[in-house]
């Protein structure tokens, strides 16, 4: 245990976040360190966020800011946005590091998120140089689909001192079961601790009028059937074999249609529309952009089937979002929770192939009492994830680090 001399019952557990962005289009992460850290200001602890201003992943081709509009108007807890500049590949983002270094003995703990970039470096160095203990959440990074990708780059990182930071934390913060079982060779010696990702079920109860979504972008005659992919355009979400198996199964439901809804900040629509093309189904298939929050609901409310054919996917939060809509979910062995959620009776467990897809989506297609009870467990299953639940975790995770007492004492 890591012993803090200076906490008292007097003074709340105080801990700084560390993420690349918080821009809604990077995905999960982002979006699950902004609710986790509100949840826990809720809850007692002072946490905050430091982060940059890149609207997009460090990996887009083309930069972005963040923006006004781009930060959720609930999350009233200090975000600390500093400029990121070249070579953004990193998100090097100096003013971080010092911005972090200058209040670093007001935190108990660092909360690192993700790797490999520039943040992480800075909050590892800030951590060492005034010894506060810190814990890494690899996101999924460490899984073996992301080892085999950029291996020069993540070789040098590792050696110059990611490697360093990694066998020094106090612990690794780890989504799912599955991804604790996936990074076990790595750092064998460090404690790692498994607490979900939240989802505020609530959000999903009341959802607009599917309307709302249909009438703006899928036009006067929407598919009496919408099989739906809601998430980041990317390579690792198997949207090819999904528009596959789409292509299988259209002939026989010709009121159906398939809608791939969310940013593509690696340019790969073009040949998505033409694999379309290419199987006939280009006149059925819509490609929608980045929605903003109501957006979303609001096709979630009009969707009849919700598909994730991921190679790999750390916790897929769109996946708790259509389960807490009381959507039926279909997703692949890839998706890290998905054993989990299989275990309630909650979502349907698909290999990414074209074949296993359209067997999957035709036998909910044509039957609505599966879709039905699937959609239930589904919003059962989705309150597990609840941010008070989540936060509860992550406390007794921090004072069993910082070998605390509930009360804020220390033993």
């Amino acid at each position: 245990m890591i012993s803090n001399a200076s906490a008292s019952a007097e003074i709340p557990l105080r801990v700084a976040h560390v993420v690349p962005s918080i821009a809604p289009r990077t995905g999960g992460p982002a979006f699950s360190v902004l609710v986790t850290v509100l949840a826990l200001n809720h809850g007692g602890v002072q946490a905050e966020v430091f982060t940059t201003d890149m609207g997009a992943a460090a990996s887009a081709p083309r930069l972005t800011r963040l923006t006004a509009a781009d930060v959720d108007p609930r999350m009233t807890y200090p975000i600390h946005i500093a400029h990121a500049s070249h070579p953004l590949r990193f998100a090097y983002a100096p003013a971080m590091r010092k911005e972090l270094g200058r209040r670093a003995n007001e935190f108990d703990l660092i909360h690192i998120h993700s790797l490999f970039l520039y943040p992480q470096y800075a909050a590892f160095k800030v951590a060492r140089d005034h010894e506060i203990p810190y814990v890494v959440a690899p996101h999924g990074a460490l899984d073996p689909y992301y080892r085999r990708r950029g291996r020069i780059r993540k070789a040098i990182t590792d050696c110059v001192w990611q490697r360093s930071m990694l066998e020094n934390a106090a612990a690794f913060h780890l989504t799912a079961q599955r991804e604790l079982e996936l990074i076990s060779d790595l750092a064998p010696k460090v404690p790692r601790f498994v607490v979900p990702n939240p989802v505020d079920w609530r959000d999903y109860v009341d959802l607009p009028d599917p309307r709302t979504f249909t009438g703006p972008f899928l036009g006067a005659r929407p598919p009496s059937s919408i099989i739906m992919y809601l998430g980041r355009i990317s390579q690792k979400k198997g949207i090819p074999a999904l528009i596959a198996a789409f292509a299988k199964v259209a002939p026989t439901y010709p009121d159906a249609g398939l809608v791939i809804i969310g940013p593509d900040d690696e340019g790969l629509t073009p040949e998505l529309r033409s694999t379309a093309e290419h199987l006939g189904v280009s006149t059925r298939t819509t490609f929608i952009g980045h929605l903003g929050d109501r957006d979303k609901r609001a096709a979630l409310a009009a969707a009849t089937i919700w598909v994730l054919p991921s190679a790999t996917e750390n916790f897929a939060v769109a996946a708790v979002e259509a389960l807490a809509a009381g959507l039926p979910v279909i997703v692949s062995p890839g998706v890290n929770i998905s054993r989990e959620l299989a275990s309630l009776g909650a979502c349907v467990v698909c290999e990414p192939e074209p074949d296993a897809l359209a067997a999957d989506i035709a036998a909910l297609l044509r039957d609505p009492d599966r879709r039905l009870s699937l959609g239930a467990a589904g919003r059962q299953a989705a309150r597990r994830f609840s941010p008070e639940s989540v936060a509860a975790q992550m406390v007794r995770f921090y004072e069993s680090l910082l070998n605390r007492t509930p009360s804020g004492q220390t033993t």
